[in-house]
C-alpha cells in the first residue's frame, strides 16, 4: 500500500496462526519463560514482538482513506 516506515498486515486463519511460532521475540509477546521453554501470548499479541510502528500504523491508515478516496 506504499505506507512509511515498514509497516506490514498478518492476515491468516485462526487455527493456522495458532499452530504457527513466532520469529520474531520481545515485548508483550512472550507469556511466560521457563528453563527449558516459552509460552507465547494469546492472538494478536503473539505476533507483535517490540515496540509497535505508531507512526507506520497512522501513515497505513492515511494511505488506506487516500486509496478509498481514488477508488485503487
Amino acid at each position: 500500500m506504499l505506507a512509511p516506515l515498514g509497516i506490514g498486515v498478518l492476515y491468516g486463519k485462526k487455527a493456522l496462526l495458532n499452530e504457527m511460532n513466532p520469529f520474531l521475540m520481545g515485548g508483550d509477546m512472550i507469556e511466560y519463560v521457563y528453563e527449558d521453554h516459552t509460552t507465547f501470548a494469546p492472538l494478536p499479541n503473539k505476533f507483535e514482538a517490540g515496540t509497535q510502528n505508531v507512526g507506520g500504523v497512522v501513515g497505513l491508515r492515511l494511505c488506506n482513506r487516500l486509496y478509498r478516496k481514488i477508488r485503487i
